[in-house]
C-alpha cells in the first residue's frame, strides 16, 4: 500500500504516532493478502478532536481493492432482522467501529459476537472510543465484562490530547503547507491559548489564511490577538458549557441534566456536571444548584462527595470525568 497522501497531509505528532504506525502495518499486511498477521483487534482510544478518524480515513483512503466496512457504534442499535447488514460487518476484509462509547447496552453482546466471528476468521478489527476498556460506559453504565476482556485483549493504543508543543508543530506544519509566512509569536500564543485538538487548530489555520489574504501586511501578533481573542474566550469553562459537554457525552440535552429526576440515567450525569462546574468556574454551590434544576448548596455539596469516591472506586466513571474535564480545559 502507497501513501504519498499520507505523506502530505499526515501531521506526525508525538500523539499519533504510534496508532498511524500501527494501522498502516495492518492494512499493508492486507493489502498484501496476509490476513492472518493482521492484530485480530485494536483499539484507538483518546479524546475527540484527537485524529482517531482521520487517521482511519486516511488507511482507507490509500487501500486499494479491500472490502472495508466503516460504522458508527450508534448504527449497531438496527433491527437484528437486517441480516445482510450485519454480514457486512462480520465477513469483511476490515471493519471499523467508530464511537464505541455511543454503543446502546442492546448492541453489547452483538459486537462481542462481532469480535469473535472475525478473530476466528483471522480479520482485523479497528475500534475507536473515548476511553480504554477498563473506563468504557455508556450513559453511565459500565461496559460488561465480556466486551471490555475481548478489545483488552487485542492491542490499546492510546491517543492523548495534545500538548502545546504538538499543536505549535501542526500549526507550523499547515502554515507551511498554505504557504503562509506567520511570525513564530504568532505561533506561541496560538498554541498555549487553543487548548484543543485538530478540529478546533484546523479552524484556526482557515481563519488565519483568511486574514492573510485580507490584510498580509498587517499580518501581526496585534492583529492575531484581536481576532482570536473573543473566541478563546468563549472556550473558556462555563457552566452553559459544562452541560452541553457533558450532555453530549452521556447523549443528553441540557434541559435533561436541569432536570430534578433521580433516574441513574440522569442522576450521574447531572452530579458529574456539578462536580465540574465547582471545579472549572468561579460559580458559587447555590449558583450551580439553581442552574441545575433549582436544588441547594447541600445537594451539590453532596454530588461532589460522590463523584470524588467516584474517583478512586469507579475507574469507569473516573475514566470519564477525567476525559470530560481534560476536554473543557
Amino acid at each position: 500500500m502507497s501513501n504519498p497522501t499520507v505523506r502530505s497531509r499526515l501531521i506526525r505528532l508525538p500523539e499519533n504516532r504510534s496508532a498511524w504506525t500501527i494501522i498502516h502495518e495492518i492494512f499493508t499486511a492486507l493489502a498484501r493478502g496476509n490476513f492472518a498477521s493482521a492484530v485480530p483487534v485494536v483499539l484507538l482510544h483518546g479524546p475527540g478532536g484527537v485524529g482517531k478518524t482521520f487517521l482511519l480515513g486516511e488507511a482507507i483512503h490509500e487501500a486499494d481493492n479491500l472490502d472495508i466496512q466503516a460504522w458508527s457504534a450508534r448504527d449497531l442499535a438496527y433491527d437484528p432482522s437486517e441480516v445482510s447488514l450485519e454480514q457486512s460487518l462480520f465477513d469483511a476484509d476490515l471493519t471499523a467501529l467508530e464511537d464505541l462509547q455511543f454503543l446502546p447496552a442492546s448492541a453489547w453482546e452483538r459486537v462481542v459476537q462481532l469480535l469473535d466471528h472475525r478473530h476466528s476468521l483471522g480479520r482485523p478489527t479497528l475500534v475507536t472510543a473515548n476511553a480504554g476498556p477498563r473506563h468504557l460506559n455508556f450513559r453511565g453504565e459500565r461496559f460488561p465484562s465480556r466486551l471490555a476482556s475481548r478489545l483488552a485483549a487485542g492491542l490499546v493504543v492510546s491517543m492523548p490530547a495534545w500538548s502545546a508543543a504538538s499543536r505549535r508543530t501542526f500549526l507550523e506544519e499547515r502554515a507551511l503547507q498554505k504557504q503562509l509566512a506567520v511570525p513564530a509569536e504568532v505561533f506561541d500564543w496560538l498554541a498555549e491559548r487553543l487548548v484543543g485538538n485538530g478540529r478546533i487548530l484546523e479552524g484556526a489555520m482557515h481563519q488565519l489564511h483568511n486574514l492573510y489574504k485580507l490584510q498580509p501586511h498587517r499580518f501581526t501578533l496585534k492583529t492575531i490577538v484581536d481576532h482570536f481573542q473573543s473566541q478563546i474566550d468563549a472556550l473558556k469553562p462555563s457552566i452553559e458549557r459544562i452541560a452541553t459537554h457533558v450532555g453530549k457525552h452521556f447523549q443528553l440535552k441540557p434541559k435533561q441534566l436541569q432536570s430534578r429526576s433521580r433516574l441513574r440515567g440522569f442522576l450521574v450525569p447531572r452530579q458529574v456536571s456539578m462536580y465540574l462546574a465547582r471545579r472549572l468556574t468561579p460559580l458559587s454551590l447555590q449558583q450551580i444548584g439553581d442552574y441545575f434544576g433549582g436544588h441547594d448548596h447541600t445537594t451539590v455539596l453532596h454530588a461532589c462527595k460522590k463523584i470524588d469516591e467516584a474517583l478512586t472506586a469507579d475507574a469507569g466513571l473516573a475514566g470519564t470525568v477525567y476525559q470530560l474535564q481534560t476536554e473543557l480545559g
